[in-house]
């Protein structure tokens, strides 16, 4: 019915994986709909998009402290909320960064 649902907007709308939705189900929703992304790389989408979103947050923090005056990520002290799909890989692309501290609220100690 989603796969319809999207189909029927005409491309207003492109759904997406996300929260609560997973690559297996955004596949069973391109079998009704083009209108969808993060589909599986085996039927020729990109899958998960978390770990791409979490280097994108990353460039974004480096870009935000260029424009203002300061410096790099490393040594800084850093708070994020929630460590799920993009917020693993965001805290290991910190610390590849040199980050001095990470705090993360929200958190789900089976995930990390």
């Amino acid at each position: 019915e989603y796969g319809d649902f999207l189909t029927s907007l005409r491309g207003c709308y492109v759904g997406a994986e996300d929260a609560g939705v997973s690559v297996t189900d955004v596949d069973v929703v391109f079998e009704r709909s083009r209108y969808i992304t993060c589909i599986s790389s085996n039927k020729g989408g990109s899958g998960n998009p978390s770990v791409p979103t979490a280097a994108g947050v990353v460039s974004a923090m480096e870009g935000a402290l260029e424009s203002e005056g300061l410096g790099t990520l490393k040594g800084k002290n850093i708070v994020i909320q929630g460590t799920g799909n993009v917020g693993r890989p965001l805290i290991g692309y910190l610390l590849e960064k040199g980050v001095q501290t990470i705090t993360a609220g929200g958190v789900d100690s089976t995930s990390l």
